[in-house]
Parts: structure tokens; sequence; C-alpha cells
């Protein structure tokens, strides 16, 4: 098959881009259908967490049948406790635990210029003689203070710190590399 330019109106070339502007046409035309369809049926609500830590929603935009806004409460207590973590500083069991810090805070610490620590996969324990504060680079630990039944999960992206005199059970299940700074 030869090419031919300009392309005559029998040539493939020719219905090739017919067919290529017309697909273009129409999804153009669809999309702007769609845009529409979504603002008329488009429902805002706005998201609080309520007293008893329960997630609630409310509805912006009144519906044609109600004068008054929904409120919706779903019972989903472990989303209370993700906004939590995202919002600042978590203390559990005595260890304050902040999921991604900002880069500037990191910067203000000073972080980048701490000594740095790593360990392989293991399990041992540790006494804290002065107030750690650290970030880990890499991995992942479980950290079960002395006395408690429950440990508190830390991992890359973490900046943590352990009180004075605590004494834990590390549980490295992926490889640690961290800064560190005592006080």
């Amino acid at each position: 098959m030869r090419n031919e330019w300009p392309p005559t109106k029998f040539s493939p070339m020719y219905k090739a881009e017919e067919e290529r502007r017309r697909r273009y046409i129409k999804g153009k035309k669809r999309g702007k259908k769609k845009r529409k369809e979504k603002k008329k049926g488009e429902m805002a609500c706005s998201w609080a967490t309520s007293s008893n830590g329960l997630l609630t929603s409310r509805s912006l935009l009144k519906s044609p049948s109600r004068r008054r806004p929904k409120v919706r409460t779903l019972a989903f207590p472990s989303i209370r406790a993700s906004t939590e973590s995202m919002s600042g500083v978590v203390e559990k069991l005595g260890v304050k635990v902040e999921r991604n810090p900002p880069e500037s805070k990191l910067t203000e610490l000073g972080v980048r210029k701490w000594p740095k620590w790593g360990c392989p996969p293991s399990k041992f324990p540790w006494t804290y003689s002065s107030k750690e504060t650290c970030y880990l680079l890499e991995g992942k630990v479980k950290v079960t203070p002395e006395g408690a039944n429950e440990a508190v999960e830390i991992g890359a992206g973490d900046l943590v710190v352990f009180p004075k005199g605590m004494s834990c059970t590390w549980d490295v299940s992926v490889a640690v590399d961290k800064h560190y700074n005592f006080e």
C-alpha cells in the first residue's frame, strides 16, 4: 500500500483519519455529558468525628425530597485511630510516635546529623538510661514495654521518643536503620 499525500476520500489514510476525528469528537461530547451529570447528582458531604469516636457524615446539598440535610453515623473506630495518627503525635504505653513528620521538623531537630544505628531481624531486651529520640529510615519493630500485654509498632518514616528509664523488648521483624539522639 502506497501512502498518498494529501489523502483522497477513498484512501485508507483518509478513512483512518476520519475515524480518529469521529472518536475524538464523540469522546469530547461524552465527557461534557458526564461532567453535567456529576454536577446534577453530586452529593457533597462533610465528615466529623463525634464525641463517642464514631465517624459522622452530613450532606451539604439539600435533597429534593427532604428539607434537612441527612446525618449518618458510621461505626468505624479504626478510622478514628488513623485520623488521630495523621494529625500528629500519638502516645502509646509511654512511647511517643509521629508518623511521617514533615521534612521541616526533621531539619529543625537536625535528624540527618544524628548518628546512625542498625540491626538485622532479632529480638532483644533494652533499657533506656536517658530519653532517646530516633527516626527510622528502614525497618519494622514491635516494642513491648516491660509488664505490658501489648506492643507499640514502629516503622520506616516514624519519629519516636522513648522515655528515660523505660525497659522493653525490641522485636525487629524487618532490618532496622535509624538516626538516634540521646538527651
